[in-house]
This record gives structure tokens, C-alpha cells and sequence, in this order.
């Protein structure tokens, strides 16, 4: 586990005060009013802004996949004597968990982790504006493409 608190990608907008206590979602379309932003502008800074948090939350891709995914697994109180990746990732997928909804869990400990019952009830939550994480900023970090991927399956 890497930061808690504020990202500094919150800060580099003059006038801005961030909210920690909000989801990102909410955080974001709140910057995205107050600088303006429209279309194109406002997606690429959304990816930015997505990207920034899962690196503060969770560092970037210096440690690998394996290492990763068996943090979150711990975070997420995955049991079991897991050491490949593939158990990993067949154990997260049993648990049904959104991306965006473990960055609000970071950003404020306070909003519960969701845990899906089933696969029908995660995918009617991540399809709602909002709960998707963008898949570029998922990216930038092997362990999270890695866990969307196979959400999204």
C-alpha cells in the first residue's frame, strides 16, 4: 500500500480545494466544471486525474503484477494461501469489485468497499455513469489492467 490522503494531482489547479471525503467521480466532474473542461479536453484530463490516483494509492508499476495483486488481495481480506497470479486474479474475480469504488475506498476509508453478490449485480453498478474506470488509466499500473481485464469479462 502506497498513499493516503490527497493526491497531488488535486493541487495543480489554482483556486481548486479538493475534497478527500468525495468519490472520485464526484471529485472530478467538480474540476471539470470549475476549469471549463469539455470533450476531448475533459476525457484526457479524467484519465489523467484516474491515473494519478491509482498510482498514489497503489504506486506505480515499479513492483510488479504478483506483488500487486497479492496486496489488494490482503486489502480486500482475499483468503487463502495464494501465490501465482492466476489463483489472484480467479480469487478477485469470485468477489465481484469495482475499481473506481476501491479509489474511493482509498481516498476516503470511511465508504465501504462493495462487494458484488453476483457477477449481473457488478456489471448494472460498473455501467453506471461514473463507476467505470478508464481503461487507459487503469493501465498505468500492470496489477489494476490486470484485475479490469478480468472484470470485464
Amino acid at each position: 500500500m502506497t498513499g493516503r490522503g490527497v493526491n497531488p494531482y488535486w493541487y495543480k489547479f489554482p483556486g481548486f480545494t479538493p475534497n478527500p471525503n468525495v468519490g472520485i467521480s464526484t471529485e472530478f466532474r467538480r474540476l471539470a466544471k470549475f476549469m471549463g473542461w469539455e470533450g476531448y479536453k475533459r476525457d484526457e484530463e479524467k484519465i489523467e486525474a484516474y491515473g494519478s490516483e491509482i498510482e498514489f494509492h497503489w504506486g506505480r508499476d515499479d513492483h510488479n503484477k504478483l506483488t500487486g495483486l497479492k496486496d489488494i488481495c490482503n486489502e480486500l481480506g482475499v483468503a487463502g494461501n495464494l501465490t501465482t497470479i492466476t489463483q489472484m486474479v480467479k480469487a478477485l474475480k469470485a468477489h465481484h469489485i469495482n475499481v473506481v469504488n476501491l479509489i474511493n475506498h482509498r481516498r476516503n476509508p470511511n465508504l465501504p468497499i462493495i462487494r458484488f453478490p453476483t457477477r449481473k449485480a457488478f456489471v448494472k453498478y460498473t455501467g453506471k455513469p461514473g463507476n467505470t474506470c478508464p481503461k487507459e488509466a487503469a493501465k498505468r499500473v500492470a496489477w489494476v489492467k490486470v484485475l479490469l481485464e478480468v472484470l470485464e469479462r
